[in-house]
């Protein structure tokens, strides 16, 4: 049993101001974005977006050729044929090609991106709206997902091959899979059947998703980077990403925000077997960093001509080559990936490209019942735990603050009654008085350790109570990280039945709210 809830929680205001402005409507990112993050704005955009038709169908030749050997669902079939019709419009997310889906939100993306397809399918029934996972194949950065964390254990992929990540094969992968205990085999088969990360990742995805009509791109062939190839070509010659980003950049700095990258002269990388490395221009010939190989411009232009996959687009530049070969309407990303969205409005004014309808990702907690019941003992919220640790921290010191059994004024109050008592009995008998000294200072020694008692019984309430936010922050926040950047979905596969079901059954749409997944063990 699942128990689902939502908070609002802007938990981007702080860190990423440009997009809180953005998600909040606020008229100061208005030039940086036309749209709202909303299915009115998606439907207001199509009818200003133009697809071609000789795009469309290649588009789904080509994809017809990746899904070879793969099984479709009824869905995912009837999807990719519906790219081929003018009224057909995708909504897209991306990711790294991280070992066994990788962290948590790799799958909330992906329910985002379907949830938000399903909520157009359902309301405007004039348009087909094709939900796309986009593989990040040609990233090279393999040791952003060579780990994957799986109940408090990391397991890491080692490996010489380098390059484009999607081309690895997975032979020195298998002992690291044999390592993994009660790997599904679902997991197991992905990547010991297929022959490329690339295959895995879609075979993985198909199998968890195909049935929502998920359709998986990989952007790395030839076909569809002809496409792309004038603004590679563009990139080349005339460095327009520097120039409008750049410009872009002093206006975001000037209206108060902080860019989230700031583009190369040339944003293009050079791709070729086991090598993804960045194109520098050096007066009349373009070098490839890294190695030794130079071009000059006509032998760089015939390259794209007859072989465009060998040119790679960077982060600035991969939201364009999805836009040049998808009739995509909406991005759904990451607060960090929005951040740099908003940077790019020029530049796909400049190229004639659609400019979609940002949205942010679904962001969940997984809470299992010993979270659950320690968050009862403190008498927390779920609101309370989106808090910063050292603030929960020291709500819940004031909260065990108990007075000690005897106070300073009660001890004073003591000690003023056998100063009356002293003054009584020298009246009385001098003698009295040494007898009347041994007697208070046993009575305040009596009452300075019933004191010291109560002190240590309090520490240890405090300690308690620290050590179970201790426990619930460390699984919600392991390492400082929210639970979704660190913990892979086979934490909760075997807890959550039909995990992935279960995700996208409870993720709405355009509801930018934070989520709580409590389950019993």
């Amino acid at each position: 049993m699942v128990n689902v809830y939502s908070i609002p929680h802007k938990h981007y205001d702080k860190k990423y101001p440009l997009v809180a402005a953005y998600l909040n409507n606020d008229p100061s990112v208005n030039s940086f974005c036309e749209f709202t993050p909303s299915a009115e704005s998606i439907i207001k955009l199509i009818s200003q977006t133009e697809f071609d038709t000789a795009k469309r169908n290649i588009l789904v030749d080509v994809l017809t050729d990746q899904y070879s050997g793969f099984t479709l669902s009824e869905k995912a079939t009837h999807n990719l044929h519906a790219l081929k019709h003018s009224n057909t419009f995708t909504i897209t997310t991306g990711h790294q090609l991280c070992l066994f889906t990788g962290p948590l939100y790799f799958i909330y993306k992906i329910a985002s991106v379907i949830q938000t397809a399903e909520f157009l399918n359902t309301h405007y029934k004039d348009f087909t709206f094709v939900p796309v996972f986009w593989m990040a194949s040609e990233d090279h950065d393999f040791e952003e997902i060579s780990s994957v964390k799986i109940n408090d254990n990391v397991y890491t992929w080692h490996t010489n091959q380098k390059g484009a990540v999607g081309r690895y094969n997975l032979t020195d992968l298998v002992p690291l899979i044999h390592s993994i205990p009660a790997l599904p085999e679902l997991f197991k088969k992905a990547y010991t059947t297929q022959h490329s990360l690339a295959s895995a990742t879609r075979y993985l995805i198909n199998e968890l998703f195909g049935k929502y009509g998920l359709i998986v791109v990989d952007g790395d062939t030839s076909e569809l980077k002809k496409n792309f190839a004038t603004v590679m070509i563009e990139e080349l010659l005339k460095q327009p990403t520097h120039k409008l980003v750049s410009e872009t950049n002093r206006y975001i700095i000037a209206k108060g925000y902080q860019p989230q990258v700031n583009p190369r002269e040339i944003n293009l990388f050079y791709l070729d077997d086991n090598m993804r490395e960045r194109i520098v221009k050096n007066e009349n010939q373009y070098k490839v960093l890294n190695t030794h190989i130079e071009f000059s411009e006509n032998t760089l232009l015939k390259i794209i001509e007859s072989n465009p996959e060998k040119f790679s687009p960077n982060v600035l530049l991969r939201p364009l080559y999805q836009q040049a070969i998808l009739p995509n309407v909406a991005y759904i990303g990451g607060i960090a990936e929005l951040n740099y969205w908003l940077q790019l409005k020029s530049l796909f004014i400049h190229h004639h490209l659609t400019y979609p309808v940002l949205l942010p990702r679904h962001h969940v907690f997984i809470l299992n019942k010993k979270i659950k019941h320690k968050l009862i003992q403190l008498s927390l919220t779920a609101q309370d735990i989106l808090q910063d640790y050292n603030a929960l921290k020291n709500k819940i010191i004031a909260t065990d603050t108990i007075a000690l059994p005897v106070s300073d004024n009660e001890f004073n109050t003591v000690k003023q009654l056998f100063s009356t008592l002293r003054t009584r009995l020298h009246e009385i008998d001098k003698s009295l008085i040494g007898h009347q000294d041994a007697q208070e200072h046993k009575v305040m020694d009596i009452l300075h350790r019933i004191n010291k008692k109560a002190q240590k019984a309090i520490k240890r309430k405090s300690y308690v109570q620290l050590n179970r936010l201790e426990c619930i922050y460390n699984s919600l926040y392991p390492g400082g990280n929210a639970q979704e950047r660190v913990d892979n979905m086979l934490t909760y596969y075997y807890h959550i039945k039909n995990f992935t079901d279960v995700v996208v059954r409870h993720l709405e749409a355009f509801n930018f709210n934070t989520y709580f997944f409590e389950y019993d063990e």
